[in-house]
């Protein structure tokens, strides 16, 4: 089981730190690592997103497929960790995305370096 701590910048969400996000790694528990980061260093098996405004808006109304992301997405029990970007380019598409998960009953971790 994951060790995850509330958070209070999140609005209930559970954020992940680096000891957790590589914990994760080792388990045989399907994951999904969404990255939504302009820049940064590249995580090791995270999905890079980045999507343009057309495709932010059909995530934003739920009509984009989830999969489309990442396969492992529509896993049931598949570990889902969001890595943000607060400020910049995809910080809207960051929001919107973990906004999205939570309508589809997913509740993603939050890494936080």
């Amino acid at each position: 089981q994951m060790d995850a701590t509330p958070s209070s910048s999140t609005a209930g969400e559970r954020e992940l730190d680096a000891a957790g996000l590589a914990r994760l790694s080792a388990e045989s528990t399907p994951q999904c690592i969404l990255d939504c980061r302009s820049e940064g260093t590249p995580i090791k098996r995270a999905t890079r997103v980045s999507l343009p405004a057309m495709l932010l808006r059909r995530l934003t109304q739920g009509t984009y497929a989830l999969a489309s992301l990442n396969s492992n997405l529509v896993i049931p029990g598949a570990a889902v960790v969001i890595v943000p970007e607060h400020r910049g380019p995809n910080a809207e598409m960051s929001r919107s995305l973990r906004e999205s998960l939570k309508k589809y009953g997913i509740s993603p971790l939050v890494f936080t370096g």
